[in-house]
């Protein structure tokens, strides 16, 4: 079992969850030949039309089942006499899903994962309150850890555990209670709520004032472009980078004249060692603002109808939904009650 610390491997997690799945399916195989209405085949006849349609082959699905071919043959035959439907089509030694086998299969698959999800949540509650927070690297670094005492605080008996990731490609598991994420607030079958608008600003370190005294003097978008330029090699992301940010005056930057870098972290550093001037997400680099560590370059600001969110299933179930108060309050300045 993994131990409870704060930030947790995301592979570990989803390791976890193939084995609650596998233990699972396991028992509704080898469970008795139990309907759950009298009108319905039994689970193990769904669990055969699901593996078999997602397989493409009775051979494979008898394998992941690990029963003989002939039983799913068996399986599949009875949930077509009891519906009616033809849910695959026999060409010799093939089979083909046909588009009622593979409305079925998705049917009962969404039932199996919706059952994943119940003993997950059942297995949270039964360990105690607590709530599961993914989010990529530099956010939890530049914006959830600086308010981690704080929000934990806020909570009192629930625990707030937090994974990171390098991308959003497995934060909708099960085991995730809420994400924190970049975008317009849309993301299918979740929830969301605001926690920053997307807003950008220049910022240099003190050893790039000194080593260009003259960027103390800037006052125009255009004057940026006599120095270097640090940013995210990241072109896929909606984001603000340097090209966007500049557009937005009318500027059309010469990509060569910007240093790239794979993340946050060796960005900064390259920043506060004084190789150039990066661009200080609103919300997310103010504190390196205001310890003094970076210094604003003018008063120039774009600002988009984008930002971050916190995203989940159920926002409004408790306790994800005071997680979220507590991030937001956090955000206004105003106390948690």
């Amino acid at each position: 079992m993994l131990k409870r610390y704060p930030f947790v491997n995301i592979e570990a997690r989803k390791a976890m969850l193939r084995k609650t799945i596998g233990d699972l399916r396991f028992l509704l195989w080898y469970a008795p030949h139990v309907s759950l209405r009298r009108d319905l085949p039994s689970l193990n006849a769904l669990a055969a039309v699901e593996a078999a349609v997602r397989f493409g082959n009775f051979s494979q699905a008898a394998r992941e089942l690990d029963v003989a071919a002939s039983a799913i043959s068996r399986h599949i035959a009875q949930v077509e006499e009891w519906s009616g439907l033809q849910l695959f089509e026999r060409r010799g030694r093939h089979v083909v899903v046909t588009s009622e086998g593979s409305a079925i299969a998705e049917s009962v698959r969404a039932g199996f994962d919706d059952i994943a999800r119940t003993i997950e949540r059942l297995q949270r509650e039964k360990n105690g309150r607590y709530v599961t927070i993914a989010c990529t690297v530099d956010v939890g670094m530049n914006w959830l850890m600086p308010r981690y005492a704080d929000i934990r605080a806020a909570m009192k008996d629930v625990e707030v555990r937090i994974i990171t990731a390098t991308s959003y490609a497995n934060f909708d598991a099960p085991e995730i209670d809420l994400s924190i994420r970049f975008g317009d607030g849309k993301w299918p079958n979740m929830e969301s709520a605001l926690l920053i608008h997307e807003s950008a600003y220049p910022a240099a370190s003190e050893a790039f004032l000194q080593r260009y005294p003259e960027s103390r003097n800037v006052r125009r978008a255009e004057d940026l472009l006599a120095f270097p330029l640090l940013e995210l090699d990241q072109p896929d992301d909606p984001g603000l980078n340097w090209r966007r940010f500049l557009r937005s005056f009318g500027l059309h930057p010469d990509p060569k004249h910007m240093l790239r870098f794979p993340s946050h972290v060796m960005m900064l550093h390259s920043a506060s060692r004084g190789d150039g001037i990066p661009l200080f997400w609103g919300g997310m680099h103010d504190r390196l603002i205001d310890d003094g560590q970076f210094i604003r370059i003018g008063d120039l600001r774009v600002e988009t109808k984008l930002g971050f969110y916190a995203v989940g299933r159920d926002l409004g179930h408790e306790p994800v939904a005071s997680v979220v108060r507590a991030m937001q309050a956090h955000e206004s300045g105003t106390r948690v009650r």
